[in-house]
């Protein structure tokens, strides 16, 4: 099977608005934890969260869009915005459980250190279940060695192969506007998946495509 896996340079609404309508067998995507917040790492302000509602609100409306009827997505986030990202994303999406994405090693911290992350889960619609019935909602695959890291929110390859079995068949395509280090490409590469990704970053997009081509050479 020839795969199509497109890798394009664009900001992820304007992306999102060039994909056909109910298009995509599956979503996984990492949004900055912060987008549209807070650029300076100070600590947000209700204000903030108000000026950004948009972005969020136009972002799950693509989402609904191109998303066929039934299919799954997977949007990754964290303590600080999941009170916020839930309110907006249930207009749009039907969200099932919120999974927990367990990294083993813990992270740096000043208080209680940081071992875990969480994925959203949702379904456009109704949809069946795709997975067996014993699967937990939290996920053990460690973090990436900070020493291979290309992006600074770089997720493991393992960790997106596992959402992407979960949500899709060989041959169907998923979709990331949130590109960052190309993880959710490889693991597409991986599992047979075609794919469709945006990332604003142009240094960061070469940094994918050059990963994505080594892995399209190693799977020949």
């Amino acid at each position: 099977m020839k795969q199509n896996i497109q890798l394009h340079h664009d900001e992820a609404l304007n992306g999102l608005s060039k994909i056909k309508e109910g298009s995509i067998d599956a979503i996984v995507t990492d949004p900055p934890y912060n987008v549209g917040i807070t650029s300076t790492g100070k600590k947000q302000a209700p204000m903030d969260f108000v000026l950004i509602a948009p972005f969020w609100k136009e972002l799950f409306t693509q989402f609904r869009r191109v998303l066929k009827p039934g299919g799954y997505a997977y949007i990754f986030t964290d303590w600080r915005t999941i009170g916020f990202i839930q309110p907006i994303s249930r207009q749009y999406l039907d969200q099932h459980n919120c999974l927990v994405w367990d990294k083993i090693s813990i992270g740096p911290g000043t208080w209680y250190r940081p071992t875990f992350e969480l994925i959203l889960f949702y379904t456009n619609g109704k949809s069946k279940r795709r997975f067996g019935g014993n699967k937990k909602d939290v996920i053990t695959s460690p973090r990436v060695n900070p020493s291979q890291k290309l992006h600074s929110a770089q997720k493991p390859v393992t960790l997106c192969q596992s959402l992407i079995k979960d949500a899709t068949d060989e041959g169907d395509t998923v979709f990331d506007c949130f590109l960052g280090s190309g993880t959710t490409a490889v693991a597409c590469v991986k599992e047979k998946r075609n794919f469709i990704g945006f990332e604003i970053d142009n240094t960061i997009l070469t940094k994918a495509q050059n990963r994505v081509n080594c892995e399209l050479g190693q799977t020949k």
